[in-house]
């Protein structure tokens, strides 16, 4: 692996980024370009699903409050892996987080952000942790991006998170694992 990085750092590396992070060891193990900034597209989901457990950690909102007036992207998975929540016109926070996340389902996150508030609270709250990731609600949006190491940072959180706390971190694990 070794040769492969010296290979990049070789080369113009301007716009490739990589980092080796050993969850055995919990270390990184090599890094090229940690900050560079990227697209986050459907990592932005997890990047909310983060935050909602943050506010639901600190009690201001429940996994159990339901998110009402939820619809469903007819462009995502949802239909496939949830066929019995399209009807549904209300989710628990827990499951719209995971059904937003195993889907990367832009009109339930949408509702999941109205819910907590809207996406200036959304950032802020997340920007106090992770100063260069920015959410929009178009995940094609040019401004939807942050760096590599902090996004990195928020998958590390989850997994730490989930072995002391699982069920706060649930919703969030269990649409990934979708």
């Amino acid at each position: 692996m070794n040769k492969v990085i010296d290979k990049l750092k070789e080369i113009d590396t301007g716009e490739i980024g990589l980092i080796l992070f050993s969850c055995k060891e919990q270390r990184y193990d090599t890094a090229l370009n940690s900050e560079l900034s990227v697209p986050l597209a459907p990592a932005a989901k997890v990047a909310i699903g983060f935050c909602v457990a943050k506010w639901v950690d600190e009690n201001t909102y429940n996994w159990e409050d339901l998110v009402n007036e939820i619809s469903f992207n007819p462009e995502e998975g949802s239909k496939e892996l949830y066929p019995h929540l399209q009807n549904r016109k209300s989710l628990p926070l827990r499951e719209a987080i995971e059904v937003m996340i195993s889907c990367h389902d832009s009109y339930v996150a949408n509702c999941v952000v109205n819910y907590c508030g809207g996406w200036e609270k959304l950032n802020n709250s997340l920007q106090s942790y992770f100063p260069t990731i920015n959410i929009t609600e178009n995940s094609r949006d040019i401004e939807n991006r942050g760096q590599l190491n902090q996004i990195l940072e928020i998958m590390i959180q989850i997994f730490q998170g989930y072995k002391t706390k699982p069920l706060l971190w649930i919703p969030i694990i269990n649409g990934l694992v979708r």
